[in-house]
């Protein structure tokens, strides 16, 4: 049967099925998300333990909570939030395949939800929390101070109930807060905690007399690109083992929707969202457009490694939603081995930069616009904006955007690293004498000189002189990102920026709030007003070229 996403009940929730391919399971499990940044974060850890399960002979059932994700709804918007709900409609969902689920797998604050939305109902027979959150209040209150890690400088106000990647409405704090985590005899049979070795994790799951093992590698859940292969191993075995020796159940296949119209405005508009599917091959992405899509504007929107095609707190599903309302045609692409795309033949996966990633972006264009990739904006955050900056030096396009741009691959992300070379330790030590504070003022002043020096004479090419292929395609690029990025854009490339500025192919804008990571709902309002107004000139924030700054030379 395969692997399948769909979408789920009234409410638009986003789900993918992980189904054995013979057709036949031994028990059922639902994948319990986080919230926010914690959700977009754990992603890529969950799906592995999705598909190691279903390795194993289970089907597993993901799925995004109303108002998050790719979900139909916003959170932060008004929607009706039930998180509750949305697990039961998960669990409901999968027992279509007339197999009732016995197990779940819970990150973060979807170990508190699995209890809320549990009570009362016979216990299940295993449930892993991977990284819990003891209560709701709790948890809130991590998340907050967690939020300063990825902020600009100087760093942008918060908003009351703002958590990474999300703020939370009062009612709906109000509610997480009051949720505390279960996992005993009332929740489940058996149950696994992987957190650390500090946390009330391990005490609660001490005194619960429940499995606790060391989430020795789920620090790379948090801004990392390597995958936590040693939790996700330890709880694909601990399920396995749970439900060892129970006979196959033939499954029926459960309906699936490929489509779903979304109400993205008080005044009854709609959009509708359908998965990209043999359009794009082995790639997934999620098509926005008008309910009765006519051929004009098109969009694409990469990926990042660490999240999927939502974009950093569901900016680009915002803007997705809000250009179909103006006739566009968006995709939301999940590169090779990202988000949900599966990795491509022999991929490296442990880098946030895939070596095919800008010809995957390429595919997607041709695909979404049949072949008149002219007409195409693409855009990224981060590795996002590399691999869209890559694509549109190769074929023409009409816009590009870099959020938080990057021209070059970071040395460190370049693919597998050999064994440590006899210089390791002499290039340990310049490192360290590099980052001295004396240092670094010398090197941020002789930075541009030195870069412009080794350009011209051919030494080494400047990474932002990519900008000008992609000029030459006759596209425009439209750079947004805060004072860090900035200096490092300026410092490496700045007198290629300005002179392609003074051509009118360049726009350049710096927030003074705008962190990297770009965790905050001020940071992100600020980018998604800018970009509509860009792409639409009417939109409702005045003149982009107002807001932009010229970079130093």
């Amino acid at each position: 049967m395969g692997s399948h996403p769909t979408w789920i009940g009234d409410r638009g929730l986003f789900g993918y099925l992980h189904v054995p391919d013979q057709g036949a399971a031994r028990a059922a499990v639902v994948v319990c998300p986080s919230l926010g940044a914690e959700a977009a974060w754990s992603y890529r850890g969950l799906r592995g333990v999705a598909e190691g399960l279903c390795r194993r002979g289970l089907a597993v059932l993901r799925f995004d909570y109303g108002g998050s994700g790719q979900s139909a709804g916003d959170i932060e918007g008004g929607s009706e939030v039930d998180f509750a709900g949305d697990v039961r409609e998960a669990f409901a969902y999968l027992a279509t395949t007339g197999l009732r689920p016995a197990g779940a797998v819970v990150f973060g604050i979807g170990a508190a939800v699995l209890a809320e939305a549990r009570a009362g109902e016979e216990p299940l027979d295993a449930v892993a929390l991977w990284q819990p959150a003891v209560s709701g209040r709790r948890w809130v209150r991590e998340q907050t101070a967690l939020i300063g890690m990825g902020g600009g400088s100087p760093p942008a106000p918060l908003e009351p109930g703002e958590l990474p990647g999300l703020v939370l409405p009062p009612a709906v704090r109000s509610d997480i807060e009051r949720m505390k985590t279960r996992m005993g005899a009332d929740l489940t049979r058996r149950a696994l905690v992987l957190s650390d070795p500090e946390g009330a994790a391990r005490r609660l799951a001490e005194d619960a007399g429940v499995d606790w093992v060391e989430a020795v590698d789920s620090g790379e859940l948090l801004f990392g690109f390597r995958r936590p292969l040693a939790s996700m191993g330890a709880i694909v075995d601990w399920m396995d083992r749970c439900f060892a020796g129970r006979p196959d159940t033939r499954l029926a296949m459960p309906v699936i929707r490929d489509s779903v119209s979304i109400p993205v405005a008080a005044g009854g508009a709609v959009v509708r969202e359908r998965f990209a599917g043999p359009q794009l091959g082995s790639l997934f992405g999620v098509v926005t457009e008008p309910v009765q899509p006519r051929p004009t504007d098109y969009a694409v929107f990469v990926t990042t490694s660490t999240e999927p095609a939502i974009g950093p707190g569901r900016a680009w599903v915002h803007l997705a939603r809000a250009l179909a309302q103006h006739g566009w045609t968006v995709l939301r692409l999940d590169l090779h081995g990202f988000g949900d795309s599966p990795p491509a033949e022999g991929q490296y996966l442990d880098t946030c930069y895939p070596a095919a990633g800008a010809d995957d972006v390429v595919a997607a264009i041709r695909a979404l616009t049949g072949g008149a990739t002219g007409s195409a904006v693409v855009g990224g955050m981060c590795s996002g904006s590399y691999f869209a900056i890559q694509a549109a030096a190769r074929i023409p396009t009409r816009t590009v955007i870099g959020l938080s741009p990057v021209f070059e691959v970071p040395r460190v992300m370049r693919g597998p690293q050999g064994p440590a070379s006899e210089h390791a330790g002499w290039r340990t030590s310049l490192r360290a004498v590099a980052q001295r504070p004396a240092v670094l003022k010398l090197r941020r002043r002789a930075g541009a000189v030195a870069w412009r020096m080794a350009h011209v004479t051919g030494v080494r090419r400047s990474p932002v002189a990519t900008a000008r292929s992609v000029a030459a395609q006759g596209a425009e690029l439209v750079l947004v990102c805060g004072p860090d990025d900035a200096e490092r854009l300026q410092r490496r490339g700045g007198w290629i920026l300005n002179r392609l500025m003074g051509q009118g192919r360049v726009r350049y804008s710096v927030l003074p709030h705008l962190g990297h990571s770009v965790l905050t709902r001020d940071e992100r309002l600020a980018v998604e007003a800018l970009l509509l107004d860009h792409l639409v000139p009417t939109g409702p924030s005045g003149d982009f070229a107002a807001s932009g700054q010229r970079a130093a030379s």
